[in-house]
């Protein structure tokens, strides 16, 4: 079977993701990192071989991060497991294939001080400003993620809960205050340095590791709450009076 046999077995196979309830996310990684397979494959035939996926895994990783690497791979990988399943291929010829290590990077979490400039530099009587102070207050006290920031609605924010909670459900896009970060002198902002700041706040003032995972969930924002255990960690984080600078 040539390559574009099974280049034409894609949508099928995103089919079968879709039936297995993958999110949207997983779903376009895979395909993606498939189809930058097989474009970039020199080979004419299938079942791929691991000198092909080791050549194109090292591509990746001159081009982009040793995560964007592992997921590609990941993706190759899965696929050529299902073309077995579905007896399009005889062999998984990458059955075992080790993963590319991950990089550890190290986010250096902003200071108080520069938190402090870019409140200053948010100071003014437009509502372009206002938006930006309480965009920037509720990332540095909550930890909250720049696309759940995005994607909060009026309605998702219930200022007469207590305390005030928001649905996090509503999860996607981005947030930027790079324009502010850079009129308060702070070079290389992005806004994950915003949560990690929190999670370095949250033990420091005295809050507990399972408080600081949303109830014990893992990943949370401690103020962005559903259950009870979520609850108590927005309750905790009034107390601990993170926004208080």
């Amino acid at each position: 079977m040539t390559t574009p046999d099974i280049a034409a077995l894609l949508p099928s196979w995103e089919l079968a993701l879709r039936a297995e309830r993958k999110s949207p996310q997983t779903i376009k990684s895979y395909t993606t990192g498939v189809q930058q397979y097989f474009d970039g494959a020199r080979a004419s035939n299938y079942p791929s071989r691991r000198p092909q996926l080791a050549r194109f895994t090292d591509y990746v990783l001159d081009h982009a991060q040793s995560a964007t690497a592992r997921a590609r791979q990941l993706a190759v990988r899965r696929f050529s497991a299902w073309l077995v399943d579905e007896s399009e291929i005889p062999t998984d010829l990458l059955l075992g294939v080790k993963s590319p290590k991950l990089e550890s990077k190290v986010i250096e979490p902003l200071t108080d001080d520069q938190i402090k400039a870019m409140l200053k530099a948010c100071v003014g009587a437009d509502t372009h400003d206002r938006r930006h102070e309480a965009l920037l207050r509720l990332m540095v006290e909550t930890g909250i993620r720049a696309g759940e920031v995005a994607a909060l609605r009026t309605a998702d924010v219930d200022l007469k809960d207590e305390p005030p909670s928001c649905d996090e459900a509503r999860a996607a896009g981005a947030a930027s205050l790079r324009s502010d970060s850079r009129r308060a002198g702070i070079q290389g902002f992005h806004s994950h340095k915003l949560r990690h700041r929190a999670a370095h706040r949250w033990p420091a003032a005295g809050g507990s590791e399972s408080g600081l995972m949303g109830g014990g969930r893992a990943g949370h924002a401690p103020a962005i709450h559903e259950g009870s255990g979520e609850r108590e960690s927005g309750r905790l984080a009034c107390r601990l009076n993170l926004g208080d600078l």
